[in-house]
């Protein structure tokens, strides 16, 4: 029926383009893996070539986990919990 046709065009696009989301989607979620791996595998490469003892890398990374945890911390604003006890809020008055 000439009714429908346009409906059912738009209705059969629609679906045509879920289709090539799909895809699109699933090709970019293997994309991802696929990074993910080759970053790792130049992550152990870097490792290896480094010389450094597995005490020494672990030593390494300790310590700028803490640095970067420590500097974020800085930069967080504080909460009414974290200020001391009698402490004046912004909108206190």
């Amino acid at each position: 029926m000439e009714l429908f046709k346009k409906s059912e065009k738009l209705a059969s696009d629609i679906e045509s383009t879920e289709n090539k989301i799909a895809e699109l989607q699933q090709k970019l979620k293997e994309l991802n893996e696929r990074k993910k791996k080759e970053e790792n595998l130049e992550i152990i490469s870097m490792v290896r070539n480094s010389g450094l003892s597995l005490t020494d890398i672990a030593e390494i990374i300790t310590s700028y986990s803490e640095k970067v945890s420590a500097e974020t911390a800085e930069k967080l604003p504080l909460t009414d919990s974290d200020k001391p006890k009698g402490a004046l809020s912004g909108n206190d008055k």
